[in-house]
């Protein structure tokens, strides 16, 4: 199945989305390790945090991804300013029907939470991946998150009962959610 190629998403007067591109890395790294920082830093080892979150991982991740064309990065814009990032691609831990696909990130800079413009992210998101044709998405999320948990459980995800562990100086697990499109 082919991934959506549309570059630039007006929303509103206000929010736009564009897809990210090589010369974007800097500011998905920022806005994903500010974000990260903010929503876990406390939650974890200083250590863990450094090494997990910190931008220069980041920075290799996301090379890493836009030089081999997945996962799919979106950048979210208020007015002219980069505020989220948005990622979707291929199953990362399991095989999945030809039909589903992952949702990997929807993460915002800690002055915009609860603004409403994870809201219009997630609408267009969803919307970009039905129009690729695709009819579910799922996605994981730290089951501590309970903030997170609610904002997709409201878009009608819901928990599969799928766990994935692991440990981030402390045992963590993530938990699977899933929506079917249309």
């Amino acid at each position: 199945m082919l991934y959506c190629v549309v570059i630039l998403y007006v929303i509103d007067m206000d929010i736009k989305i564009k897809k990210a591109e090589l010369k974007d890395i800097g500011v998905l790294a920022e806005i994903h390790s500010v974000s990260l920082l903010a929503a876990f830093g406390e939650a974890f080892p200083e250590e863990i945090v450094i090494e997990h979150f910190g931008i220069e991982r980041r920075l290799r991740g996301f090379r890493r991804e836009l030089d081999l064309g997945s996962p799919v990065n979106f950048i979210v814009y208020d007015s002219e300013e980069p505020i989220g990032l948005l990622s979707y691609g291929s199953s990362r831990y399991m095989e999945v029907d030809d039909d589903t696909i992952e949702l990997w990130r929807i993460y915002f800079l800690p002055g915009f939470w609860g603004r409403g413009a994870a809201k219009v992210s997630m609408n267009l998101v969803l919307d970009v991946i039905n129009k690729a044709g695709y009819k579910k998405v799922f996605l994981w999320v730290l089951e501590e998150n309970i903030r997170a948990r609610r904002f997709y459980e409201k878009y009608g995800f819901r928990d599969t009962g799928r766990t994935l562990e692991a440990q981030l100086g402390r045992p963590v697990r993530d938990v699977m959610y899933e929506i079917t499109l249309g």
